[in-house]
């Protein structure tokens, strides 16, 4: 089968979605921190980068710790990806929504601890369901068009950001963040409460004769 109907008949489409949100979100949240930082915080250029180095520590100490509890229960219940995954984004929607309400840097770190978290487990979790849901003869193109969708959030999502921050104010990348999160969210919960796999459907289909 030619690759766009795979990604239709495999329910690929939709994770790629959310893949290309999520990057576009935290490359939303990398380009304008900086930003908020300095007009709106008044930190200078070595503090603003202590406040991303707090984020990358908290995003990789999920996925080399909450990844690993979360593993047996995922492998046991169907459920509980796609519900991580939702979960994770409105998460993201109310970090962000609280992001201009920060007035220090104190109180910027509690909000960027949420946010982190809901990051690093998105992450790993949209990751692991494109790699699950791709088909063994696709596999090396879904990480590919996965990859290329990065690069394009990363260039798309820094020009908007910074638009938004000088034409409107510094609030509104945050907005722009929290708005995409939400219907995200709202988008990915609708999912989970109508997709169900493959393995379900053969179950349903043809139920296992008792003798």
């Amino acid at each position: 089968a030619h690759f766009p109907v795979s990604i239709m008949a495999s329910g690929l489409a939709p994770l790629l979605v959310m893949k290309f949100c999520y990057g576009v979100l935290f490359a939303l949240f990398e380009t304008t921190l900086g930003l908020y930082n300095i007009e709106t915080l008044g930190l200078d250029a070595k503090q603003s980068n202590w406040t991303l180095v707090y984020v990358g520590v908290l995003f990789s100490l999920v996925q080399v710790t909450i990844r690993r509890s979360l593993n047996k229960s995922i492998s046991n219940s169907n459920n509980t990806e796609s519900r991580v995954i939702w979960q994770g984004f409105f998460v993201l929607a109310l970090a962000q929504a609280a992001w201009p309400l920060a007035r220090s840097w104190r109180t910027l770190l509690v909000v960027l601890t949420p946010f982190s978290l809901a990051s690093g487990l998105l992450n790993t979790m949209i990751s692991s369901a494109l790699t699950k849901a791709a088909p063994p003869d696709a596999m090396g193109t879904v990480l590919g068009v996965s990859s290329s969708l990065g690069c394009v959030s990363r260039i798309l999502a820094p020009i908007t950001g910074a638009a938004a921050f000088d034409a409107i104010g510094s609030w509104a990348p945050c907005a722009l963040g929290a708005v995409l999160a939400s219907l995200v969210a709202h988008y990915s919960y609708t999912l989970s409460l109508v997709t169900t796999r493959p393995n379900e459907k053969i179950n349903a289909t043809h139920p296992t004769n008792k003798r």
